[in-house]
């Protein structure tokens, strides 16, 4: 880097200098949930609460009671009463 420090001479100091004023006067934003379309499978697992499924993911297969339905994960509780939390995102397929 150059000893310049606050004039602008090169690309990235103006960068730099751009970024600090414009990460101050930045408003603060919700995370947005992902959209109920982006989870088709979301639908048919609210509908399946209180039964016993077999969930398949790429870590493996679970079998348990669907307990709940969250905005992006599964509670689904097994044989042990263990609760074990699936990302909607990671489900490849859903045996009933």
């Amino acid at each position: 880097m150059c000893s310049v420090r606050y004039k602008k001479c090169c690309v990235c100091h103006s960068n730099i200098q751009y970024f600090e004023r414009s990460r101050q006067n930045l408003p603060t934003l919700p995370i947005p949930s992902p959209p109920a379309e982006r989870f088709p499978l979301r639908e048919l697992l609210i509908s399946l609460i209180g039964d016993t499924i077999e969930v398949f993911t790429p870590f493996g297969i679970l079998v348990g009671t669907l307990e709940a339905v969250q905005e992006d994960y599964i509670i689904l509780v097994d044989e042990t009463n263990s609760q074990n939390l699936v990302r909607l995102a990671k489900i490849e397929s859903v045996l009933i």
